[in-house]
């Protein structure tokens, strides 16, 4: 028996097929455009922290697997304490001592 189809397809959609292609593979491609020379870079929209663990908080017993994943606990920072007067600052004149 006979195909009826399989001339058609090798005299038209054959060369079809292969014109779209080499077209695909002609059109002008660029990954990402060049940067421009002197323009001031912007700040990153990502916010770096510490550890992974948010602002205000970072790794208890830290440490990074064999994955580089890192591993602990995140807990919230101390507060820092407020440093004590210099010696030869004024005192308040209320005060004895």
């Amino acid at each position: 028996m006979r195909r009826v189809g399989g001339a058609f397809a090798r005299v038209v959609v054959m060369p079809l097929v292969a014109m779209a292609g080499l077209f695909i593979l002609a059109a002008p491609v660029q990954a990402a455009p060049a940067a421009p020379q002197g323009l001031a870079v912007a700040a990153p929209s990502v916010t770096l922290v510490r550890d992974y663990c948010g602002r205000g908080f970072h790794r208890e017993n830290k440490q990074r697997d064999k994955w580089g994943a890192w591993r602990g606990k995140c807990v919230p920072n101390k507060p820092k304490k407020a440093s004590p007067p210099p010696a030869d600052a004024p005192r308040p004149s209320g005060s004895s001592g």
